[in-house]
């Protein structure tokens, strides 16, 4: 903090929330909100959002999508495009917010990810059709190397 030239060591504010559930993802942005309202004017400059588990039983969030999809993707994504506003209000001509999303290798694992697949059928996290195997009853009948792959599409 010192050799860029500020007083003090800037503090870190940690905010948790449910990955499976977006219900949760949205009250963790209204807790930075306030948080950034109350000690920073209305400003964000650095966020970090290192969501992150391996399922390796099929689950689903509470909202309905597969829970490496929904842990990985759209809980951290959600939770961006609420607190973009506060970013937008730390920009400045010389200074850019940052936003960091932590990751893994996983994505490596599949380059297979289907957005429209994920609009059609949440249940399967955006797999490409027949990827993830199920019953009659709706069962998920596949296996774990089936569901590391999928982490991989949400990465």
């Amino acid at each position: 903090a010192q050799k860029c030239g500020l007083e003090s060591t800037p503090k870190l504010y940690h905010v948790a929330y449910d990955l499976d559930d977006l219900a949760s993802a949205v009250s963790a942005a209204e807790a930075t909100a306030k948080i950034a309202e109350d000690k920073f004017d209305g400003k964000l400059h650095v966020l970090v959002n290192n969501a992150g588990a391996s399922v390796a039983q099929y689950q689903l969030t509470k909202q309905g999508v597969e829970a490496n999809t929904g842990r990985n993707f759209l809980a951290p994504h959600l939770l961006t495009e609420k607190l973009l506003p506060l970013m937008k209000a730390a920009a400045t001509s010389t200074y850019k917010p940052r936003c960091v999303f932590v990751a893994s290798l996983g994505y490596c694992l599949t380059l297979d990810y289907d957005p429209q697949r994920l609009l059609e059928k949440p249940e399967e996290g955006g797999a490409p059709e027949g990827a993830l195997k199920f019953d009659e009853s709706g069962k998920f009948v596949g296996s774990t190397v089936d569901l590391v792959a999928n982490y991989g599409r949400a990465k």
